[in-house]
This record gives structure tokens, sequence and C-alpha cells, in this order.
């Protein structure tokens, strides 16, 4: 008999069609563990799972597939190896990385849904505008002791529905500002709260995400009570057991960049700046007038006080202010960048690999914007 006759005999949940899913999952802890058994215990066909994460020992009480030999590990290896093991039908492929380092265009391309399932305002935006630019359904979870909170993104089923930043409060900027100086530079000692839950949170908000990602993917599980093109929000107290659910509506502030996603052309590109142009095959670039968008915040040098500069082209994320210190005193002034004219670009940092994940070119020339991707060579 076959194993998933009694899920296939359920209207809407035909094997062929889920055993065809590609499934992205950011994060391996608690929620990514419940995740992940939910999908495989479906016989979901393919999971490409990220974390950079090693299993620590509090991990233990909230994580269905971790044990006590496996702290030290990485989380996605042995979530990826216990899941096989419950179901051998389907394929995970564990990423030992920041998905935003590893995560390539092409993977999320052929994803059919992306679910998030990590506690960091900065993962969670990154990824929002990934799945914006790219169409992708995005499932977003959220926990702490008590509340499970789940957000869906429909990207892949309308060009208007509200994202991820539209739903978060200003209060979310002041956080991530509270971790960072001028620019994007780290603080030196940036602690990040930790929000206390149980296995009670996490595996109910895995419950709703897995129910609604199905819902919204699959055509004969929708009914009539839902506009399936626009963003909702399940809220679930596990004490009161009330659960709320509500459509969220786009802000006309919102400052996600995915908004303005209609005219683009996706690309790739080596990292090297003089190879750039011959890359792109666009005739008389030189010419023209370009600027040019990081994907995040570039330091490009650094000033000192006697005047001296010093070339640092690198995303200002991998610093904290000590670089800019000597014996505990500012030495340094940081110039960073988020935009830069292409020509500069060429004359000033030729010979530099460009540091961002990906570049967006935009010029009156064009008839399109240019998004490419730089490849880790």
């Amino acid at each position: 008999m076959d194993k998933f006759a009694r899920i296939s005999a359920i209207d809407g949940y035909d094997r062929d069609f889920i055993s065809s899913l590609n499934i992205i999952v950011i994060g391996a802890g608690a929620i990514g563990n419940e995740v992940v058994k939910n999908l495989t215990l479906f016989g979901v066909g393919n999971i490409t799972l990220f974390d950079f994460d090693l299993i620590e020992i509090h991990n233990l009480t909230r994580s269905v597939f971790f044990r006590e030999e496996d702290v030290g590990f990485y989380k996605s290896d042995i979530v990826a190896k216990r899941a096989m093991e419950l179901s051998p039908d389907t394929i995970i492929r564990p990423i030992n990385s920041d998905f935003w380092n590893s995560l390539s265009f092409e993977v999320i391309k052929s994803a059919d849904v992306v679910i998030c399932a990590v506690d960091n305002f900065e993962a969670r935006i990154r990824l929002n505008n990934l799945c914006m630019l790219f169409k992708k359904l995005l499932i977003n979870t959220g926990i702490d002791s008590r509340y499970a909170s789940v957000e869906v993104f429909p990207f892949n089923n309308s060009k208007n529905c509200a994202c991820y930043e539209c739903a978060i409060p200003n209060s979310v900027y002041e956080k991530i500002s509270e971790r960072y100086s001028c620019g994007w530079i780290r603080k030196i000692h940036s602690e990040q709260k930790t929000i206390p839950t149980t296995t009670i949170t996490s595996s109910t908000v895995s419950a709703f995400a897995c129910s609604l990602m199905f819902e919204f993917i699959n055509l004969d599980l929708q009914t009539n009570n839902y506009d399936y093109s626009m963003s909702r929000k399940v809220l679930c107290d596990t004490k009161t057991f009330h659960t709320s659910n509500v459509s969220i509506p786009v802000k006309k502030s919102c400052v996600a960049s995915g908004h303005d996603i209609e005219n683009i052309l996706f690309t790739s590109s080596s990292r090297k700046i003089e190879d750039l142009s011959k890359e792109l095959e666009i005739e008389d670039i030189k010419n023209i007038d370009i600027k040019i968008q990081f994907s995040e915040p570039v330091l490009l040098y650094t000033i000192s006080q006697s005047g001296e500069k010093k070339i640092i082209f690198d995303k200002a994320e991998n610093y904290d202010v000590s670089f800019l210190m000597d014996k505990n005193v500012r030495s340094l002034t940081p110039e960073i960048i988020e935009k830069i004219d292409f020509i500069d670009l060429l004359n000033e940092y030729k010979g530099y690999d460009i540091p961002s994940k990906y570049i967006i070119l935009e010029s009156d020339k064009f008839n399109k914007k240019i998004l490419v991707e730089m490849k880790n060579e």
C-alpha cells in the first residue's frame, strides 16, 4: 500500500502535485525543524534548507530532530539527515551558510514557495525583497512563548499585494538601527534580545504555515471566503486559543524596493568591475549615464585624520566600529554608499570585485532596469 494513500484521499492533496513541489526553507531552528517535518511527512519532492548556525544544548527542548550528540554540528545538516530518515521520498539539500550569500537566482527561480523560519528582521526584509523580485509565494513565521504568527505574501499571484515591510512598524527599523553605527557598520557590543519560545508555539506556527502554503498554491483547496491575491496574517494565542485572520493592506509609504519590479531584466556577471561592461554587452557603455544601486551598503573607503584615503570596497556590514578606532579613539571616517555612477565605479575601483549580492543598473537610455546577480566564482 502507498504510504501516502490516506493523504491523497483528502480532496486537494493530489500525490503528483505534492511530490512535484520545490520548497525553500530559511532557518533550521525550532520552527524550521517543524516545517521540514511537516513537509517531509506530506511527501513534498524537494526542500532546500538554509542555516549557518550550529546546534547548541538549549536547542534540544524545541527541536524535534536534534539529539545531544548533535551539539556542535550544523543545524541544516542534522535536520536534512533526520528528515530524510522519516521519508526518503523527499530530497533535502542542506546549505550551511547565510542564504543572502548562497541563495542563487537560479535556485529561487525554480522554487514554488519560500518559507521564512528565522528570528531576524534584517533577514526577513532581504528575503521579502528577493521573493518580490522573483514573484514567489512567501510564508513568514514568528513566535514567542505564547503567540504563533504566520504572514502570507502571494507575490506569485498578485502584482499589488502587501509585502513584509508593509506589515512592520517603524519601531522595527529603530531596533535595526540600534545595532549599527554610521551606514550599516556594526556596533561592537550589540546583542539581540533572545525571545523565549516553546515547542508548543513552534509546532503551532509550523502547522499553520504549511496549511496556508498548500491552500495558497493549490486552487483545489481554495474557498470563496478568501481573496488569495491579498496578503494575510494569522495570529494564534496558544493559551486562550483565540485565532485572528486578517488581510494586510499595502502601505503607501513602504520602503521595500521590490514594489517597483515590473520593468526589470535579470542577468548575471562576474564580480570583476572591468568585466561588467563586456558581459552585459551594452554598446558604448562608458559614454552612457548609468546609475548603479548596490543590494546592500558598500564601504568605499576610509579617510584618516591626516587626510589619507584607503580604498576598502566591501560590504559595510562586514565591519564593526572597532575598524574605525585607534586606541579607543575614532580615527577614520568611512564613506558608505548605496548608489554610484558607473563611470566612477569603472575609473576608481577597477580591479576590485563588486561585493554586493546584486546590482541594479538604471539609465534613460534603457527601457528596463537591469538587475545583475554577482556570480560567486
